[in-house]
């Protein structure tokens, strides 16, 4: 339901300019899922609010302001609905459960989202709050399954060797020895992490600045371009055989005209358009031809 973000490329372009200078790299993987500080988290300390009181926090998608801050308060909204089973793969996924439905009729969601619901499960089950069940899926299935393993691979394919030091045994037992409810704040991610920086000499305004990361600007190219793109697009093969042509065509229809912020929604069916006809369709389409003219036009 989600495809690898920008920070894949990121790591492959970092490892490229550093592989002159360096063969080893420093990574701070893993300490945003040891120390909660992925911005769902958030999510579920809102769930302190009253049932009647959630929907009203989805309907701020609807106020004007910052797009950023819209497009929060809709998927925060989105978890508020559902239960502490469904949270961990409904914070990595960009469709709802009805747009899945609608947009994939033949996979079902379950067969996705199946691993999620059984790691939480278990930590429910044996008496776990459902912030430590959200944590505990990141931990297992989110971290090794998408950010260790495109940085291992971006990295080693520039001959550079890629460390993580924040996943040594002695860290990850500090983390795990630590209730999850302690290592959060609303407002606040990785409070107990930040905390022990500054107790360790880490300037203050280091330890407290926000995460940068360095994603690529799709959501603004998609809204600019991706109605010229998508006319290409469309026509793959992808949309005869997995995804409903419709149900896309309303998705890339709501980022382009700036309803609602869908653009890794997009981003993610440009992604599977060209992943289906270069591994599944026997490279009929050209959605990769499309795309990478764009990225000439782009950079020239």
């Amino acid at each position: 339901m989600k495809p690898p973000a920008s920070a894949g490329g990121d790591v492959k372009q970092l490892s490229r300019a550093a592989c002159g200078e360096a063969t080893v790299l420093l990574s701070g993987l893993g300490v945003e899922e040891l120390f909660l500080g992925y911005e769902p988290y958030q999510a579920v300390l809102l769930q302190r609010l009253p049932a009647w009181a959630r929907p009203a926090l989805g309907a701020t998608t609807m106020v004007p302001g910052p797009r950023r801050y819209r497009g929060r308060a809709d998927k925060f909204g989105r978890l508020l609905q559902l239960g502490p089973r469904d949270w961990s793969w409904a914070t990595q996924a960009y469709y709802s459960r009805r747009e899945w439905a609608a947009l994939s009729p033949l996979i079902g969601l379950e067969a996705v989202t199946e691993q999620h619901r059984e790691v939480a499960g278990g930590v429910l089950d044996a008496g776990g709050t459902p912030l430590s069940a959200l944590a505990e899926c990141d931990r297992r299935l989110f971290l090794p399954g998408l950010n260790l393993l495109y940085g291992d691979r971006a990295s080693m394919r520039a001959s550079v060797e890629l460390r993580v030091p924040f996943l040594g045994e002695p860290v990850v037992a500090a983390a795990l020895g630590t209730v999850a409810e302690e290592q959060l704040r609303l407002g606040d991610g990785k409070a107990r992490f930040r905390a022990a920086a500054v107790a360790s000499g880490v300037p203050e305004f280091v330890a407290r600045r926000p995460k940068t990361g360095f994603g690529a600007p799709v959501r603004s190219l998609l809204r600019e371009h991706g109605a010229r793109l998508w006319a290409e697009v469309r026509r793959s093969p992808v949309f005869d055989d997995v995804f409903d042509r419709r149900t896309a065509d309303r998705l890339v229809a709501e980022h382009v005209r700036g309803r609602r912020d869908r653009g890794l929604a997009v981003f993610g069916l440009l992604c599977a358009a060209v992943w289906w006809e270069r591994n599944a369709a026997g490279g009929a389409g050209h959605s990769a031809d499309a795309l990478s003219g764009y990225e000439a036009a782009v950079v020239g």
